[in-house]
C-alpha cells in the first residue's frame, strides 16, 4: 500500500464532494459512488484508488470550490486567485461590508486550535475573492 503524501489536498477535495452529495459527484464522473469513496479517502490505499487530476477538476467545477487546486498551488509555491470574482452587491460600500465579514471569518479560522489546512485555504481564497470583488466593483466605476 503506497501511502499518500499530501492526505490534506485529498480532504480538500473530498469534503466539498461530501457536501455536494457523493452520488451526484459519482453521477458526474461516470463512477460508483463507492469509487468515488475511495478516490476521495485521504488515507487510503493508492495503489487501488488514486483521484485523478480530471476527475479533481470535474469535482472542483460542480462544487465550486477550488481548495485543492489552490493547495496544490501552494505546495509549488504559488498562489491561486480567482479570475473573475463577479461582484454581488451594487456598492463599494456593501462589498466592504462582506470583505469585513469575511475578515472576521478569517480570524476565527485563524485563531482555531483545531482548523485544518484545508479550513484555512478555504477561509483565505473566500477573502480573497471578497477582496477581488471590491476591487472590480471599483475599478468598473472609475
Amino acid at each position: 500500500m503506497s501511502t499518500v503524501q499530501n492526505p490534506a489536498i485529498i480532504e480538500a477535495f473530498q469534503k466539498p464532494a461530501q457536501s455536494f452529495g457523493i452520488r451526484k459527484v459519482a453521477a458526474a464522473l461516470d463512477k460508483s459512488p463507492s469509487t468515488v469513496y475511495s478516490e476521495l479517502n485521504p488515507w487510503g490505499d493508492r495503489q487501488n484508488a488514486k483521484l485523478g487530476l480530471e476527475d479533481a477538476i470535474t469535482i472542483a467545477k460542480i462544487t465550486g470550490d477550488a481548495t485543492g487546486f489552490a493547495m496544490i498551488a501552494s505546495e509549488l509555491g504559488y498562489c491561486l486567485l480567482p479570475k473573475d470574482a463577479t461582484p454581488n452587491k451594487h456598492t463599494v460600500a456593501e462589498e466592504l461590508v462582506d470583505d469585513m465579514q469575511e475578515l472576521g471569518h478569517w480570524a476565527e479560522v485563524c485563531t482555531d486550535p483545531k482548523a485544518t489546512k484545508p479550513e484555512v485555504e478555504r477561509e483565505a481564497a473566500t477573502l480573497i475573492d471578497e477582496i477581488i470583488q471590491t476591487k472590480n466593483l471599483k475599478l468598473n466605476r472609475i
